[in-house]
């Protein structure tokens, strides 16, 4: 079942935009609309809400927040238990530039590189090597690490599976 969830927000600048998430099982994809006429709509919606930070909106169980710390920290585990993977950390992308107060990480799957930026509060947690700078970029997107984590975890559980049945 679909559900919609519209909501304002006020910017920096104290221009309204309408923020529209569609959300079902397995899906969720947020809209920004500049559109003030849209924003009549988001107010007569029995699921507005103001909200002035997006990173407090809850699903009912978790934040934004809260999930982003799930993923930093999950990632920094696999990290640090996976050396077999190269992982890395570094203050510099490949170009030398780097963003104030984070870092990048990353390790190469057996489908292909995984990097994500992460708050500096993260550095001494991720015990793995230190780089100058980062490797460089594939142009890998959100989805291919989705994509190749998943098929790093079926390839591993096949192996596994495969494994087992040689020992029988």
């Amino acid at each position: 079942m679909l559900k919609n969830y519209k909501w304002c927000r006020k910017l920096n600048g104290g221009e309204w935009h309408l923020i529209t998430i569609k959300s079902a099982p397995g899906f969720g994809e947020i809209w920004i609309n500049r559109k003030p006429s849209q924003l009549e709509t988001a107010i007569e919606s029995e699921y507005y809400l103001e909200c002035d930070r997006l990173s407090v909106l809850s699903d009912g169980y978790h934040t934004f927040d809260e999930l982003y710390e799930h993923r930093c920290l999950l990632f920094i585990a696999l990290a640090n238990a996976s050396p077999m993977m190269h992982p890395w950390k570094s203050k510099a992308h490949n170009d030398g530039f780097g963003y104030e107060g984070w870092f990048i990480a990353g390790m190469t799957l057996p489908t292909g590189p995984i990097t994500y930026h992460l708050p500096d509060r993260y550095w001494d947690l991720l015990r793995v090597p230190s780089l100058s700078k980062a490797p460089k970029w594939d142009g890998h997107t959100s989805q291919d690490v989705i994509e190749r984590l998943r098929g790093s975890i079926e390839e591993t559980i096949i192996k596994r599976l495969a494994n087992a049945g040689d020992r029988k």
